[in-house]
């Protein structure tokens, strides 16, 4: 009979997995073109000495997107699917407007301080002074970003993948090559790229607010918590989240060490041309996304229940899955790498075709472990990641120096 009733969980799960991956894959097929779209105009118009300064702008950003968040936007999306198997919601209530409240703080203080110091990075640092215009206006992008996320993942940790895959893969990417279409009619010049990102990004916070208070209005309401239980959350939530935090930012320096070395020791212009291959390569990741955004809570509400068995074959299976997908896609990336980068970027670009292969091989092999990545995140011990992704980045920034000066 317990045989039975797992199998059944287990055929219902998968069931499950593979309807709101199915979703979740429009969204990101969308999502990637209009992302490539964004891009291809930006190196294609603009050239590869704008699409450079772009790239640079955004990594840098990002970091102080992460410091922003101090990893409480992964947490709510482990606490609250936890709490809900619980049936704790008064504790959800109390996670969710606590982290608002810290990120709506932390996020502005981050962006003031890029904003300040913009000049000082773009000029001494990276000695381009045509860095700082797009340095001052991704300052804006912090906030807008950090708090869009945050309620994103309350959507997410509700299961609510149909409005996180339309809002985060559909709904911002189009709004952004939108904006950026009209700007450049309208001869915004090279405005026209770091405007349209910034209001593509503060158009998702907006209807990132909105849905969430209509499809999960109850995390909005006051929270009737003692004082104690506040404690209790506050110091699990940092617990877990502060060490997924550092694991952030060594992760953002493992995957940008590349391009930002690059940015130090040679031009944008380089930064460009190894920028056009990077988004084609990461196109591995795609098949990671579509089991993830569903894979995480669901195996969270599984984990908080001690059903480890289902947790155990669900995963064995989305392995399966995402290698099956990228085997055939990583295999005509490296055999035809030329191809890729011309119908995408043109002819002027091919220069980074040795690069795209070495970065497909990359790409394919870190896909297979995101699972794994996952799990070891879902039991808490966050720490791991952190010494784990600290150790990868150093060996990498240490074999990018070396080969690059």
């Amino acid at each position: 009979m317990k045989e039975k009733n797992f199998n059944l969980e287990f055929e219902k799960s998968l069931k499950l997995l593979a309807k709101f991956s199915f979703i979740v894959f429009i969204g990101l097929v969308i999502s990637k073109l209009f992302t490539y779209f964004f891009r291809i105009i930006v190196a294609r118009y603009f050239g590869p000495e704008v699409y450079g300064l772009f790239s640079l702008a955004f990594m840098i950003a990002s970091w102080f997107i992460i410091f922003s968040t101090l990893g409480l936007s992964d947490g709510i999306l482990k606490y609250i699917p936890f709490y809900r198997g619980k049936k704790e919601f008064e504790k959800i209530r109390y996670i969710f407007q606590f982290t608002l409240m810290i990120l709506a703080i932390t996020s502005l203080l981050a962006g003031m301080l890029l904003f300040f110091f913009s000049d000082f990075i773009a000029i001494s640092i990276f000695e381009d002074e045509g860095l700082s215009f797009f340095l001052k206006v991704f300052s804006l992008l912090i906030p807008f970003s950090a708090l869009s996320y945050l309620l994103l993942y309350a959507l997410k940790a509700y299961e609510k993948i149909k409005s996180y895959s339309f809002i985060a893969n559909i709904f911002q990417n189009v709004a952004k090559v939108l904006i950026l279409i009209i700007m450049i009619f309208l001869g915004f010049k090279i405005k026209s790229v770091a405007y349209s990102f910034l209001f593509g990004v503060f158009a998702m916070l907006v209807v990132s607010y909105l849905v969430c208070k209509h499809q999960i209005p109850q995390i909005f309401i006051k929270s009737k918590i003692k004082k104690q239980d506040k404690e209790d959350v506050k110091k699990e939530l940092f617990k877990y989240s502060l060490p997924l935090l550092f694991s952030a930012v060594a992760t953002t320096i493992f995957f940008m060490i590349d391009s930002l070395s690059i940015g130090y020791f040679k031009t944008a212009a380089e930064v460009g041309f190894y920028n056009s291959v990077t988004p084609i390569a990461l196109f591995l990741g795609f098949s990671p996304e579509l089991f993830m955004q569903f894979f995480f809570p669901l195996i969270n509400r599984f984990y908080a229940t001690k059903k480890i068995d289902l947790v155990r074959e669900l995963s064995k299976q989305v392995v399966k899955w995402i290698f099956l997908i990228n085997l055939p896609i990583s295999a005509l990336i490296i055999l035809f790498p030329g191809a890729f980068i011309n119908l995408l970027f043109g002819s002027g670009y091919l220069v980074a075709e040795t690069a795209l292969v070495i970065l497909t091989i990359a790409s394919l092999i870190s896909s297979i472990f995101v699972v794994s990545n996952t799990l070891i995140i879902m039991t808490g011990r966050s720490i791991v990641i952190l010494i784990d992704t600290i150790v990868c980045s150093i060996s990498s920034y240490s074999n990018a120096k070396n080969i690059i000066s």
